[in-house]
């Protein structure tokens, strides 16, 4: 996944390794943040927050983590909400591959286990 901050620095999911990539435009590496998971999918609001989705986080292909939502700050790549996954069949929950957001601040994920999409409604 790929999104732009309002800086207009390229973020990158890089999921393979775990983390985040903050790249310029031009492709210049700046920096990276590890507090994401396994990233598959991202979103960035106006105020740089950071809305990551991880499908993939289980005890067999990224100990010590969990499926879910994480919700941080681009200014310093730490998390700061964390959204669990749902409950289904799998022992470790289902989780969006793509994730978005509206004006409003709710969250709107992609999930393949559940066919569909869903929405986690601001509070």
């Amino acid at each position: 996944a790929l999104e732009f901050d309002s800086k207009g620095r390229l973020i990158v999911a890089d999921r393979h390794n775990h983390r985040i990539q903050i790249l310029t435009k031009e492709g210049k590496f700046i920096g990276e943040y590890d507090d994401f998971g396994r990233t598959s999918g991202l979103a960035i609001d106006r105020n740089d927050v950071i809305y990551t989705a991880d499908s993939e986080s289980t005890e067999r292909v990224h100990p010590g983590w969990l499926r879910g939502i994480r919700i941080g700050s681009l200014q310093d790549g730490k998390v700061t909400m964390f959204i669990p996954p749902h409950k289904t069949d799998s022992s470790d929950g289902a989780m969006g591959e793509g994730i978005a957001i509206d004006a409003a601040g709710n969250i709107y994920t992609a999930e393949a286990t559940l066919r569909g999409v869903t929405k986690y409604v601001k509070n």
